[in-house]
């Protein structure tokens, strides 16, 4: 399903990778009641329009992954808020929240434009220490690209 929404995307762009996202991702719980979740990653910064709607859309995902709260220091060159999984990350959580889960393991997986797999970022594991395991510590996340948990 990743792999088909990164090829649909790249023929919205007219098959030019060059302007798409950098990195798609997909993010699912298993729970039977929690859909998964696709993000792209946030609009280049290049030219003015897009420089707002990106600082836009990162706000937008600061809020729903650290609330009223600063996030941590960046651990990346790019600012929180830009990964794909800081889409859809924080909505298969508020699924899991809203359904009041325990024991939870969240599966996510990212790829690159080109279709390589891409390990979860720093920026994106500050999120999963500080704020989703810390506020539901029987949850485990699972970054399927590097195999490992997180708890």
């Amino acid at each position: 399903m990743l792999e088909n929404l990164r090829q649909k995307t790249i023929s919205a762009y007219g098959g030019n990778a060059e302007d798409t996202p950098s990195m798609f991702s997909y993010v699912k719980a298993n729970h039977h009641l929690v859909p998964a979740q696709f993000g792209v990653s946030a609009p280049r910064s290049q030219f003015p329009v897009t420089s707002v709607t990106a600082a836009v859309v990162r706000e937008y995902r600061l809020r729903q992954c650290w609330g009223g709260q600063h996030p941590p220091p960046q651990q990346e060159p790019w600012k929180h808020g830009h990964c794909a999984e800081n889409q859809s990350l924080p909505s298969v959580v508020a699924w899991c929240e809203y359904l009041d889960l325990e024991n939870v393991v969240i599966g996510t997986l990212a790829v690159d434009k080109s279709g390589k797999f891409v390990s979860m970022c720093k920026n994106c594991l500050s999120y999963v220490y500080f704020r989703i395991l810390e506020k539901h510590p029987t949850w485990k996340v699972f970054d399927i690209c590097t195999g490992k948990f997180f708890r």
